[in-house]
């Protein structure tokens, strides 16, 4: 409002503006309003006889009290609906409610604390696992996890220690014309290290071997391999397994070696460096979709694992010569469903010790230690970070990388270098 010395010229009155803000004075307010109280001139008791000024019938005095207590009631209203109005602006802004998350990228290794699996898994139902390592020329270490998706598809998910986090991608070769990726279908892969080329095996819809191939350590682009040609049929419920022999030694083969259970249920190897010229590991009494797991051990040494009459059959082939030396392991009472194996260095820090790993039907994982050339008996590993998981498919790499698939997702563990019983949890790898 304006001060007191503008009303001691201006006669009359505060009235009601229509703009917020400004006085009514007399040159705003209409002429029919300004007429002269009847009772402007009654005497009132004390003052009878005096001419005294009024304002809407009050004494000038009283009106300006009342104008006074009205301006303030007006100010305050205002005042409250500007801040009710700001203060639902303010609510809206920290409900976590309406707030988006920020996604943050999946890292590795990644720690029980942060292990919630994605709303909706990528993983086709039934899909199998393979899994390789590889070290680069900057000493980097990669791993590669394989696995179908959805809709069948071959996906490869890639972590290097450089970057840590997990990528996906697709191995595909459009241009390529075979029949479709089987569902469910065994896979395999290896690597050659000393001129990096990251291989993967796979059954197609009519049982054929398809071999896949990237020099890519990203896994962006893929060819196709030379055993796609020679036709090699597996048994419908066949496993795979594959691994790249590469030593100083002239034991070795310089080749990847892959096995596979051929349409008579016998376990059969084969060649790179001549895919048409097949062998046999094991013939008769193998259990149908027999676990296969194939792993190195010293100078030019393969060791390769499966399943007859319910017992776990290690065989060993040293360099050219043929498999040999079958050993059985033990006896149990179901056939394991998948199988895998790594080297674990002896007490004299060279690789020298086998740890073997069996998925059976009823989704529980157990491990087999052989120590100094001596087989431990079947235990269940002990895990640090989680608890024990059903699993549905399995696969381990020599980076000591075990990884399961469970409730739709794809676990990764660390094997204990020292005593392989001891597991450690990482968590939920990408998918």
């Amino acid at each position: 409002m304006n001060n007191q010395s503008h009303y001691s010229t201006l006669e009359p009155v505060v009235g009601h503006s229509n703009q917020p803000g400004l006085e009514a004075t007399a040159d705003h307010i209409p002429s029919d309003v300004l007429h002269k109280n009847e009772y402007d001139n009654f005497p009132i008791e004390g003052t009878a006889g005096k001419d005294e000024k009024k304002i809407f019938g009050l004494k000038r005095r009283l009106f300006f009290i009342v104008a006074g207590l009205l301006a303030l009631l007006v100010v305050g209203a205002i005042v409250g609906g500007v801040v009710g109005g700001t203060r639902p602006k303010s609510k809206a802004k920290s409900n976590p409610e309406t707030s988006e998350p920020t996604p943050t990228p999946s890292t590795q290794p990644p720690t029980a604390n942060n292990t919630a699996p994605p709303s909706e898994s990528n993983l086709m139902e039934g899909s199998q696992l393979a899994s390789a390592n590889w070290t680069d020329s900057k000493k980097n270490q990669h791993h590669a996890v394989f696995y179908q998706n959805k809709t069948g598809g071959l996906m490869a998910s890639l972590w290097d220690s450089q970057n840590q986090s997990w990528v996906s991608s697709t191995v595909s070769i459009p241009t390529l014309q075979i029949d479709p990726v089987l569902n469910g279908t065994a896979i395999a892969a290896d690597v050659k290290n000393h001129d990096f080329q990251l291989n993967v095996y796979f059954y197609t819809t009519t049982h054929k071997i398809v071999e896949f191939y990237t020099k890519d350590q990203q896994a962006r682009t893929w060819s196709e391999g030379t055993l796609t040609d020679k036709a090699h049929e597996g048994h419908a419920g066949s496993k795979l397994a594959a691994y790249f022999q590469k030593c100083d030694s002239p034991k070795c083969s310089n080749a990847t070696v892959l096995t596979y259970q051929d349409p008579n249920q016998n376990v059969r190897y084969a060649n790179s460096s001549d895919w048409s010229k097949v062998g046999y590991v094991f013939k008769d009494k193998v259990a149908p979709g027999t676990g296969l797991a194939l792993m190195p051990l010293g100078d030019g040494i393969l060791k390769l694992y499966a399943e007859t009459d319910q017992i776990t059959q290690e065989s060993t082939k040293n360099g050219i010569s043929a498999w040999q030396a079958v050993t059985s392991l033990v006896t149990k009472t179901e056939v394991a469903k998948q199988f895998s194996a790594i080297p674990i260095k002896n007490r004299n820090q060279v690789f020298g010790d086998i740890f073997v790993t069996s998925l059976f039907p009823n989704g529980t994982v157990s491990g087999q230690w052989c120590q100094d050339s001596k087989w431990g008996s079947t235990s269940l590993p002990r895990i640090s970070g989680s608890e024990t998981r059903n699993f549905t498919a399995i696969a381990t790499n020599q980076d000591q990388r075990f990884y399961g698939i469970s409730g739709g997702q794809i676990h990764e563990y660390t094997i204990d270098g020292q005593i392989p019983l001891n597991w450690n949890y990482n968590g939920v790898i990408l998918s």
